[in-house]
């Protein structure tokens, strides 16, 4: 037990020898990978995915390089898109700032961009590559009909919290069931989406719009404007009472 323990204390003798260690660990990881979960409406109705995958594979090469590096998935509606992205951080904040300066384009296929959810160092992509699909809206009779008794939002203020968790947590487990498959499968899977997914994804566009109409919805300039505030870190000893002036006259 004695050998154990100085075993231990010869591997780590100071909190800056663990501090390196940790620093090597997160080195031999390679870049630090992000995950981004965003809705945007379309200006247009449209009938395939061909533009808005266009739109997309455009932004992402010149955000992130090669679109290699980029995995995740494209759902396009009809009236709108709903994706989520994978990449390294500085790649997602350049694809943010893309978003927002092809949004005052007056050819832009894009706007009302709202951001669900942005996860920071990842522990692993849930997608194993880029993809894309187009969702039909369901019939009338198919679609959810609305309630009675509409459900009012100051009436529930963690509903659009609680729906856009679930959003996150089922686009991870759809990722997740095709990392497991081969490339024919994963074909197969996108071509059958409704009988693959099941619940996965949504299927009423609706569903999404209402939650960017939400006055909860973060937009995307509150997003940057968040993300490139300056961090202020605050240690323990900048807290403690009183604070020594200096210069310090030793007596």
């Amino acid at each position: 037990m004695e050998a154990f323990m100085l075993n231990i204390h010869m591997q780590r003798s100071t909190l800056l020898d663990t501090f390196y260690e940790n620093l090597q660990a997160t080195a031999k990881k390679g870049p630090a990978v992000s995950r981004l979960l965003y809705v945007a409406k379309t200006k247009e109705k449209e009938s395939t995915k061909q533009r808005v995958a266009a739109y997309h594979e455009e932004i992402l090469k010149k955000a992130a390089g090669n679109l290699n590096k980029v995995s995740g998935f494209l759902t396009v509606y009809p009236t709108c898109c709903y994706c989520c992205v994978e990449a390294e951080t500085p790649h997602l904040m350049a694809l943010l700032k893309a978003f927002q300066l092809s949004a005052s384009n007056p050819s832009a296929i894009l706007e009302g961009f709202c951001v669900l959810s942005y996860t920071e160092e990842i522990q692993g992509r849930a997608f194993p590559s880029w993809m894309t699909v187009y969702v039909n809206v369901p019939p009338p009779a198919a679609a959810a009909t609305p309630s009675a008794d509409p459900v009012v939002e100051e009436d529930f203020p963690d509903k659009w919290n609680t729906e856009v968790s679930d959003l996150n947590i089922n686009m991870l487990k759809w990722g997740r069931q095709l990392s497991e498959m081969d490339k024919n499968s994963q074909t197969l899977a996108l071509e059958s989406l409704r009988a693959t997914a099941e619940d996965l994804l949504p299927y009423d566009p609706t569903v999404l719009t209402n939650l960017t109409n939400s006055p909860r919805a973060p937009k995307l300039e509150e997003i940057l404007e968040l993300m490139g505030q300056h961090m202020t870190i605050l240690f323990d000893y900048d807290m403690v009472w009183p604070i020594a002036h200096l210069p310090i006259h030793l007596l």
